[in-house]
């Protein structure tokens, strides 16, 4: 979960308010696309399932 967070927490106007087995939670500004990009690059592939503004 480390480096789920760490790789969340790189990307620019984004901060990981918690991060589970399965699941985070992220405010951001950045696109879904950035977020799963970052995620796969970190090995860790995942789908920006909501988002709530």
């Amino acid at each position: 979960m480390r480096h789920v967070l760490s790789a969340l927490n790189a990307l620019p106007n984004t901060h990981a308010e918690e991060v589970q087995i399965g699941s985070a939670r992220v405010v951001t500004d950045t696109t879904p696309g950035t977020i799963e990009h970052a995620l796969a690059t970190a090995g860790y592939p995942a789908v920006v399932e909501s988002q709530v503004q």
